[in-house]
């Protein structure tokens, strides 16, 4: 009996994975078979795949943590084989899933991932926290076109710096502050592809100057409540866009 119901399993994510019946060496039924070994082993393992980078990534260390309380172990991305074309690894984490479904109901995983969203908001309501950690991240009070517009409306290339313009491939990466009132501050130019030309730290200085002329942001948002969050900008003078 048992094996009968192994088999109807693999014939399952087999046909959920590739829609048709693997071959005995396919990738699929390899993860399949050695989440089964780690299943009997006592590895049980609450597994995410590569969809859950954000925002569920805020809260990968507090899953952790409540698996350990649960005798799971956290699994994010246990093998490599999803960065290449299909993933197999659906073919791990399904297994996974079932028998942790079969133990703890349906409603297991995501009663776990609510949880430890909870504990995330309540930790960092107060904190300044990045924009991808945001349910909102901040925004331009109007759009970003309007922030593209109002941007190079008032943004001006210092007269000695014109040749650094004509880099269509360079963008300068701009970090700041937004706080609960939709103030911007701290801008900082994180990283940029310019060639270290001694008129670069002029533009620099422009584009901060220009943003913080502009206006206001939307602040970010976490648990529907406003939070002080970092913008974060890619700035192309040359093209004259920003995203």
């Amino acid at each position: 009996m048992k094996a009968i119901t192994f088999l109807i399993i693999v014939v399952t994510l087999q046909t959920n994975c590739y829609g048709q019946l693997p071959l005995d060496d396919s990738l699929c039924l390899k993860n399949f078979k050695q989440a089964k070994i780690d299943y009997d082993s006592g590895q049980h393992k609450f597994c995410i795949n590569a969809t859950w980078d954000y925002p569920f990534a805020r809260m990968y260390d507090i899953l952790d943590s409540i698996c350990k309380t649960k005798n799971l172990v956290f699994a994010p991305y246990p093998f490599t084989e999803h960065d290449y074309g299909f993933d197999p690894y659906t073919c791990y984490s399904n297994f996974m899933d079932s028998m942790l479904y079969k133990k703890h109901g349906l409603n297991f995983k995501s009663l776990l991932v609510k949880e430890a969203d909870s504990i995330f908001k309540v930790r960092h309501i107060t904190d300044t926290i990045p924009a991808y950690y945001c349910d909102k991240a901040p925004t331009y009070f109007k759009d970003n076109d309007a922030l593209t517009k109002d941007f190079f409306s008032n943004f001006h290339l210092p007269d000695t710096c014109d040749f650094v313009g004509n880099c269509s491939s360079c963008d300068f990466r701009v970090l700041f502050v937004v706080d609960l009132a939709g103030h911007p501050s701290h801008f900082e130019i994180y990283n940029s592809d310019y060639p270290n030309y001694t008129c670069v730290g002029l533009l620099k200085e422009n584009i901060i100057k220009t943003l913080k002329k502009i206006g206001k942001w939307i602040p970010g948002e976490l648990g529907n409540r406003k939070v002080i969050s970092y913008g974060d900008i890619m700035v192309n003078v040359f093209n004259k866009r920003i995203n």
